[in-house]
């Protein structure tokens, strides 16, 4: 009874290199690992340790507490201008705080036109529209 021989699995990563890394990395891992558990005694590894698992969960609570509270505001800084804003082309809307500039709440850019929105593309085959005077 001659058993047939096996197909070679294809190697699934091909760059060397890369297993390399990842050895060297667990190796280094390991390393580290056990040069820390040989430094430092396991009360004080428990102390540490502890306390990372503190900090973390009091991150974790913080970052908690600021997603609730600002899901729960109302998002009404632009509501003095709803009514006031166009409904067609772009606009851009832009809030700042503190700034030194006066605040202009509405800057709006007809798509039509050309040049008045930098860098804004019109089909090469659209007619030109008639330049009217700016405000």
């Amino acid at each position: 009874f001659i058993s047939q021989p096996k197909p070679r699995t294809p190697n699934l990563n091909p760059n060397p290199l890369i297993n390399v890394r990842d050895r060297l990395f667990h190796a280094l891992f390991f390393k580290m690992a056990v040069t820390y558990s040989r430094l430092f005694p396991p009360a004080f590894r428990r102390l540490f340790e502890f306390f990372v698992l503190l900090k973390a969960l009091f991150v974790l609570f913080v970052l908690a507490y600021i997603h609730i509270v600002f899901s729960r505001s109302p998002i009404n800084c632009l509501e003095h201008v709803r009514d006031k804003w166009p409904r067609e082309g772009i606009l851009r809307v832009e809030v700042q705080q503190n700034s030194s500039r006066a605040p202009v709440f509405l800057q709006f850019c007809d798509g039509g036109r050309r040049g008045s929105f930098p860098g804004l593309a019109v089909e090469p085959g659209s007619p030109e529209p008639e330049e009217d005077e700016e405000e």
